[in-house]
C-alpha cells in the first residue's frame, strides 16, 4: 500500500519526515540494533543533517548505503563520502561502503554481499529517491543486471548494474545496488521526491506496466511491503 505524505513546502517535508525516522530507529533500539539504509543524492541531504544533530545513539545502529557508484571514496561522484560529510556532526556514526578494492561491481559482489549478509535481514528503515528517468537506487532502465536485480526469486541483497550513459547517470555506469527483495524487506520503506517534474513520473509509475522501463515500478506496485511516499515541491 502506498501512503502519500505531501506538504506544502520542504521544511514541512523534513520536519514530518525526520520524525518520522527517529522515531522508528528509536522504537527498534529498545530492544534490537536498528539497521538503516541511506541513498545518495542531493535531495536527502536536509533529513541527513537533522539526524545527524539527533540524541541518536549512533554507534548502536548500523548504517549501510541503498547504492553506490564504482568511484573511490576520494572522488566528487562518491555517496559515501557524501553521506558522511552530511553525518559528520554526528559521534559514533559508521557508513559501510558498497565500493570494494575490486576493479568493478561484478568482481566486488562476492565480498559486497558477505558484507551485507553480516547485518540483520530486514531493515528498520530504507531511504530511497527517484530519477527522472524512474530509476530508484541503481535500478536504472534498461539496465545490464537490472531483471536479476528485480526478479522475484533474486536471493542476493546486493546486486551488480551497468546502466545505459544517459543524462542522469553521466559516465558513472558501473555501480552496485540494493536487490528490489532488499529493497522492500524493510519496517520503513520510504521514498523522498521533489518537484513537480518527479511528481509526474511518480504518478505514472504507480501504473506503469513494464518496470525494465521504469523500475520505480516495482517498488510502488509490490504487495510486500507499504511504500511511504514523501513529496513537496
Amino acid at each position: 500500500m502506498l501512503h502519500e505524505h505531501f506538504y506544502a513546502s520542504r521544511a514541512q517535508l523534513f520536519d514530518a519526515l525526520s520524525r518520522h525516522c527517529l522515531k522508528a530507529i528509536s522504537q527498534n533500539m529498545e530492544s534490537d540494533r536498528a539497521l538503516v539504509f541511506l541513498s545518495g543524492g542531493s535531495t536527502p541531504k536536509p533529513l541527513y543533517q537533522i539526524l545527524a544533530n539527533s540524541p541518536l545513539n549512533f554507534s548502536a545502529i548500523d548504517w549501510l548505503m541503498v547504492d553506490e557508484r564504482w568511484v573511490d571514496y576520494q572522488h566528487e561522484a562518491s555517496n559515501q563520502r557524501f553521506i558522511d560529510d552530511c553525518f559528520s556532526s554526528a559521534s559514533g556514526f559508521a557508513l559501510r561502503g558498497m565500493k570494494n578494492s575490486q576493479p568493478n561491481p561484478s568482481a566486488g559482489l562476492r565480498e559486497l554481499e558477505a558484507s551485507y549478509q553480516a547485518v540483520k535481514s530486514r531493515s528498520d528503515i530504507c531511504i530511497l529517491g527517484m530519477g527522472p528517468d524512474g530509476h530508484t537506487a541503481s535500478l536504472f532502465p534498461q539496465a545490464a543486471g537490472l531483471k536479476q536485480a528485480l526478479a522475484d526469486d533474486c536471493e542476493q541483497r546486493v546486486c551488480a548494474i551497468e546502466a545505459r550513459p544517459s543524462a542522469v547517470t553521466g559516465s558513472h555506469v558501473q555501480r552496485a545496488t540494493l536487490s528490489i527483495n532488499a529493497i522492500i524487506d524493510s519496517n520503513n520503506l520510504i521514498l523522498l521526491i521533489t518537484g513537480e517534474e518527479k511528481l509526474a513520473v511518480y504518478q505514472a509509475a504507480k501504473s506503469a506496466a513494464d518496470s525494465i522501463e521504469t523500475p520505480v515500478a516495482a517498488v510502488l506496485q509490490q504487495q510486500h511491503t507499504d511504500v511511504h511516499v514523501y513529496w513537496s515541491p
